[in-house]
C-alpha cells in the first residue's frame, strides 16, 4: 500500500517536472512576455467581443468561438512548421549544422548545471 503510495508521488513529479525545468530555463522576463502579453490580448479580445453584441446583436459566444478557432489554426501552423524545420535540421548533414549540433547552449542547462547543447 505505502509503495504504490510513493509510485503515484513519483508520477506526480514526472508531470511536473517538464514544467519545473521550463520556469528554470528562462528568466522573468521571458515569463512575463508569455503570461502577461497573452492574458492581457485575452482580455481586449473579449472587450472587443463585447462591442458589436451591444451595437449589432451579435453573440458573444459564436464570437468567440469563431477567435478560438482562428487561434487554433494559427498555433497548428506554427507547430507544424516549427516540426518541418526542426525535422529538415536534425536529419541534415551539412557542416553548418554539424557544427550547431556540436555546439554547447548558453541559456539551457540540466538538472545538474551543466551545459546542454543545442540537439539535446
Amino acid at each position: 500500500m505505502k509503495a504504490n503510495k510513493n509510485r503515484k508521488k513519483i508520477e506526480l513529479r514526472e508531470l511536473v517536472d517538464p514544467i519545473k525545468k521550463f520556469y528554470r530555463m528562462n528568466n522573468s522576463k521571458e515569463i512575463y512576455f508569455m503570461w502577461v502579453i497573452p492574458i492581457t490580448v485575452v482580455c481586449i479580445s473579449l472587450i472587443v467581443g463585447m462591442i458589436p453584441f451591444i451595437q449589432f446583436k451579435v453573440s458573444v459566444n459564436d464570437f468567440t468561438a469563431d477567435i478560438l478557432g482562428d487561434y487554433i489554426t494559427i498555433m497548428t501552423l506554427f507547430v507544424s512548421f516549427t516540426m518541418g524545420y526542426l525535422s529538415i535540421l536534425m536529419t541534415s548533414g551539412s557542416d553548418n549544422v554539424n557544427e550547431l549540433k556540436a555546439r554547447d547552449s548558453k541559456y539551457f542547462i540540466d538538472e545538474n548545471g551543466n551545459h546542454t547543447n543545442y540537439f539535446k
